[in-house]
């Protein structure tokens, strides 16, 4: 196995993805792997540091609600709502605290044309 890159995959630094260049991506762990976790640290590849994933924002539905209406989008929202899954009108109508990252509340916005960052931005400012 030729190891590309690494990255530690927690902050105790006990697993690592290697990628490489025969077997693409796998997960090595001192506990699980014993001779391949042995083997990357042997091998003299630099261990990316563990990076932790980003909290996406949330905002509430109803500070959402009202950047809508201060932004004059609100009817274009509401018009893409309609053309979507019964799933995705029920989780608008449902979700307290949407993150900016759910995929249903891309479609909403894209569907009306809606920069969502900055939707969120104006939302979180209220």
């Amino acid at each position: 196995m030729t190891i590309v890159s690494a990255r530690y995959c927690n902050p105790a630094h006990d697993c690592a993805e290697v990628l490489t260049s025969d077997r693409g991506l796998v997960l090595v762990s001192a506990a699980d792997r014993p001779a391949l976790w042995a083997g990357l640290l042997a091998s003299g590849v630099e261990i990316a540091a563990f990076a932790a994933p980003a909290v996406p924002r949330t905002a509430t539905a109803l500070r959402l609600r009202y950047a809508l209406n201060a932004e004059g989008v609100r009817a274009a929202w509401e018009a893409a709502l309609a053309s979507q899954s019964q799933s995705t009108r029920d989780y608008w109508q449902s979700e307290p605290d949407p993150p900016e990252t759910s995929p249903k509340l891309r479609r909403i916005a894209a569907a009306a044309s809606i920069d969502l960052a900055a939707l969120y931005d104006r939302a979180l400012a209220q």
